[in-house]
């Protein structure tokens, strides 16, 4: 009988052992199906409780899933912060060493972080995470998404205001995509060219990105254009102005005029017939579209602003937690340094002490023996294992040289640019669990959240340049 009851206990502790892992696999399961068939991905709570178990119990591929579908879930319920920091979690926790990484799984996680940026208006921070997606792409031998990231980067040169990188880097995607077989989404990408071929006077290039954007089988049907895609009767409109059709200009204008069209289209569409005929010089005609077009202005700027209505929402709350988290690391700053300020009383005392029993001789670091220019670096007690290779023996040489850090590796920078000395430094050594060990050495909290802000900042990225020259 007591066989029996520790067989009936052991059994019981088993499946509650392996209930929690199978629960967790099945609500990741659930959210991944969601995500892959374009529906919102529901059941945070569930996620986050299978993130937990994931974190404890998964491997590194395991992890990225599990931070990534959490990601996705934020996303889908506008939680733009609480998805960036999910995905950053997932970027975190892959191991690129292993030959078992799965870098499809990375490749969508820095896909969909450049989008995010992307609502925030963020175009360096997009350019930085596309450039990752496309990388992680190529190892995954996955070309059509490689070439995907390019398109996109396109969008970030638009919103610098950068035309020529705009026109020439759409372009290079659609003859990638159009070279490796990709036709539909070559036609597509030659769509957005159209209106600033014409502006530079290139009616050849703009004639050859209407006879491939045409092609698509998506955005036409029986020869027409779709609804939503009707903006190419205006580019077709102007391509024929240039070109001295004038009569066939008017046909495409008109057709964005036609019933159903929304404020945004009839707007340009009168634009499109004021130009035409300023150019005949037709007085009435001018007239008549100028007071249309000026009628429409309103509507149409109503219906253009509701998209940059939630991207600056979406900017306000990602700054408002930014300041929030900013704030409480402050005050926890305040609480540290009265701890910091007692330990080091009672350190110092201990460190006299040691010192007069050794005559004064101080343990030195076998990595600094010999180096450049008479550097010592004394080997604090508390320096961690990740950190005290000689690999990062000789990036702390460097970063002291430069000014960086004090004798006892404290970083004598700014918070954001200490976020990005432990990335530069973590990223070379191979670190994953980057922020926690040195927020533990540091003495620091939130150091991801300094890191995020670090990247908003346009001068952040100068210093981030600056820190991979000197250490790197």
């Amino acid at each position: 009988m007591r066989n029996s009851i520790i067989l009936l206990l052991a059994a019981a502790w088993l499946v509650l052992g392996c209930s929690g892992g199978q629960t967790s696999r099945q609500v990741l399961d659930r959210a991944e199906w969601q995500n892959q068939n374009y529906k919102t991905v529901t059941g945070i709570d569930s996620i986050e409780m299978a993130v937990e178990d994931v974190d404890r119990h998964g491997s590194a591929n395991e992890q990225v899933r599990a931070h990534y579908l959490l990601g996705c879930a934020y996303r889908d319920a506008g939680e733009v912060m609480k998805a960036l920091e999910a995905y950053h979690a997932a970027a975190d926790r892959a191991d690129t060493t292993d030959v078992d990484c799965d870098y499809g799984m990375l490749m969508r996680v820095h896909g969909q972080t450049a989008m995010l940026f992307k609502r925030l208006l963020l175009p360096y921070e997009m350019l930085d995470e596309l450039g990752k997606q496309r990388h992680f792409a190529q190892l995954a031998g996955d070309d059509r998404s490689a070439i995907t990231a390019i398109e996109r980067s396109a969008d970030a040169y638009y919103m610098l205001g950068k035309k020529d990188s705009f026109v020439n880097t759409q372009m290079r995607a659609s003859d990638l995509f159009l070279q490796y077989g990709f036709s539909e989404e070559a036609a597509l990408a030659a769509g957005p060219i159209i209106d600033e071929a014409v502006e530079r006077g290139d009616t050849a290039w703009a004639r050859r990105c209407i006879e491939r954007y045409e092609t698509s089988k998506t955005a036409f049907k029986d020869g027409e254009i779709l609804p939503h895609k009707a903006e190419h009767y205006y580019s077709k409109g102007k391509y024929c102005m240039a070109v001295g059709k004038l009569d066939s200009a008017a046909v495409y204008f008109r057709k964005m005029t036609q019933s159903g069209r929304d404020p945004k289209q009839l707007e340009a569409g009168y634009r499109g017939l004021f130009l035409l005929y300023r150019k005949l010089g037709n007085i009435d005609s001018i007239s008549k579209y100028a007071d249309l077009q000026y009628e429409q202005t309103i509507p149409a700027l109503a219906y253009k602003n509701k998209e940059s209505f939630r991207q600056m929402q979406a900017l306000y709350n990602y700054t408002s937690v930014q300041r929030q988290a900013e704030q409480q690391a402050t005050k926890t700053r305040h609480r540290e340094w009265i701890i910091v300020g007692i330990v080091s009383l009672i350190a110092i005392a201990i460190a006299i002490l040691l010192l007069r029993a050794q005559k004064g001789q101080a343990p030195v670091c076998p990595e600094s023996s010999g180096a450049q220019g008479g550097l010592a670096l004394l080997c604090p007690l508390e320096l961690p294992a990740e950190l005290s290779t000689p690999e990062a023996m000789k990036l702390w040489r460097k970063a002291q040289q430069a000014g960086f850090v004090d004798d006892n590796f404290q970083p004598l920078l700014s918070r954001t640019q200490s976020a990005l000395l432990a990335d530069v430094m973590a990223e070379h050594l191979g670190i994953r669990q980057r922020w926690k060990i040195f927020e533990t050495f540091w003495h620091r909290n939130n150091m991801r959240s300094d890191y995020n802000l670090a990247l908003s900042q346009h001068q952040s990225l100068d210093f981030q340049e600056k820190l991979k020259n000197i250490l790197i």
